[in-house]
């Protein structure tokens, strides 16, 4: 379970690339959440990733047509989250939703929280983590 908000989806396009590329077997789902429609970032790419990729499943969540992301919509958007390891990139509040959720159920070690604090630290702590993955997934 891939979990990003706003600029936190660029670390994890370059992970779902690589996954694509070498059309991993993995069953990933991509929980992005963000404004609306207009607010997201690589909208096509993401299309073509999905189109080229059928191991990916991609649930956007927009915070401007219901409420921010919270425990009970993951669970909605994503049933089995339970079952799967979890990476999370965004905002400190977004990421602290997904690691509550994680904490509470026990599940704090299937969860890597990438980085903290918002803005241009939290992506860098992001893009570290994402780039640990990938050299540990070869």
């Amino acid at each position: 379970l891939l979990c990003s908000a706003g600029s936190g989806i660029a670390p994890m396009l370059s992970l779902l690339h690589d996954l694509a590329a070498r059309r991993s077997e993995r069953d990933v789902v991509l929980l992005h959440s963000c404004r609306d429609e207009g607010d997201l970032i690589a909208a096509g790419e993401l299309r073509d990733i999905t189109r080229q990729w059928s191991r990916l499943q991609l649930q956007l969540h927009y915070s401007s047509r219901s409420r921010h992301l919270d425990a009970d919509r993951i669970a909605e958007l994503v049933p089995d989250w339970s079952a799967r390891e979890a990476l999370v990139c965004g905002p400190d509040g977004y990421a602290d939703v997904v690691q509550s959720l994680y904490l509470r159920s026990g599940l704090g070690a299937q969860l890597q929280r990438a980085g903290r604090g918002d803005g241009v630290d939290g992506l860098a702590a992001c893009l570290v983590a994402v780039v640990r993955t990938l050299s540990s997934s070869r």
